[in-house]
């Protein structure tokens, strides 16, 4: 008898103690309520959101933000509310599979544990930031659906506006460059002496390069002059096809160059003049028609924004 009576009290003991747990944890939430800065329709705003947001665009554009720069970003939070309100409307989803592929790509070049360290700094929890992440990939869904699926541009746009502007359009020489660096000049040498001797350049760049696109054979795409610093172009534009420069010494170590291909330059067809107009009024046409659409948007809601400092 005892024992069931030991049980009983042991249980309600637990019980309250959870009961207890419950109620501070909810005074505690009242009293850390964050504060609410706007709302949008039935959806609130709140600065720990304004905070999360920062945090993101510092992760994810490299941003910061002064006082009218946090005034600017409530009101781009606002637009987002009001695009997210509208795809549920529109009945419009993002699949898992869009949204691992641009978490990926956002962590390109740093290890999980890197990542984790990154968002931990900026007082972001990682699920979170892929919240945001979906959100945003979201937000460009309906932006595609209402606005850049709708916006066409005629022939006759493009051929007025190459032949006003055709003397812009010319393309500075250029050449496909591969790198390898490493962190001493010996090693430079050394490796120069390989790759005189038949070693293919891809292959050292994987294995002893310390650059960013070692993993890509050390590829280093189609640069021109203005896209290097002075000491890499001077050799880069003076290489032979397929030759191997001297070490090159920077802060980051001694390169090595080969140069893949080259291309003089000069006047860019025009066809391919007019695809690319073609994509930049296409471009202009779809951020008018977005503001437009958004101003509507925002005109038909309901909006009450707090001044950051305080007021309403």
């Amino acid at each position: 008898m005892k024992k069931i009576l030991w049980i009983l009290i042991l249980s309600a003991l637990v019980l309250l103690v959870f009961v207890l747990g419950l109620y501070f944890q909810d005074i505690s939430l009242l009293f850390n309520r964050p504060k609410v800065v706007a709302r949008v329709n039935a959806v609130e705003i709140t600065d720990r959101d304004l905070k999360r947001e920062m945090a993101f665009l510092k992760v994810s554009e490299n941003a910061s933000f002064s006082e009218n720069t946090r005034e600017d970003l409530l009101d781009r939070m606002i637009n987002d509310t009001l695009i997210v309100q509208e795809a549920k409307r529109l009945g419009l989803t993002v699949s898992e599979a869009e949204v691992n592929s641009r978490v990926a790509a956002a962590q390109v070049g740093y290890s999980s544990e890197e990542s984790k360290k990154a968002l931990k700094s900026l007082g972001l929890h990682a699920d979170r930031w892929r919240d945001l992440i979906e959100r945003q990939v979201l937000i460009e869904a309906v932006e595609k659906r209402v606005v850049e699926d709708t916006v066409r541009v005629g022939e006759d746009e493009i051929d007025a506006y190459y032949w006003a502007h055709q003397g812009e359009y010319y393309r500075p020489p250029r050449v496909h460059a591969r790198q390898i660096v490493v962190e001493t000049l010996e090693q430079a040498r050394a490796l120069k002496e390989k790759l005189k001797a038949g070693e293919e350049f891809q292959a050292m760049a994987r294995k002893f390069s310390r650059g960013p696109e070692k993993d890509q054979g050390g590829d280093l795409g189609w640069v021109t002059e203005l896209d290097l610093p002075r000491a890499f172009s001077q050799v880069l534009f003076h290489l032979p096809l397929g030759g191997v420069s001297e070490p090159v010494s920077t802060q980051y170590g001694f390169h090595l160059f080969r140069v893949e291909e080259a291309d003089r330059g000069g006047k860019i067809p025009p066809d391919e003049a007019k695809r690319q107009i073609a994509d930049e009024l296409k471009v202009e046409k779809a951020d008018q028609a977005f503001q437009a659409w958004i101003e509507d948007m925002r005109s038909k809601a309901k909006i009450t924004i707090k001044d950051l400092r305080g007021g309403e």
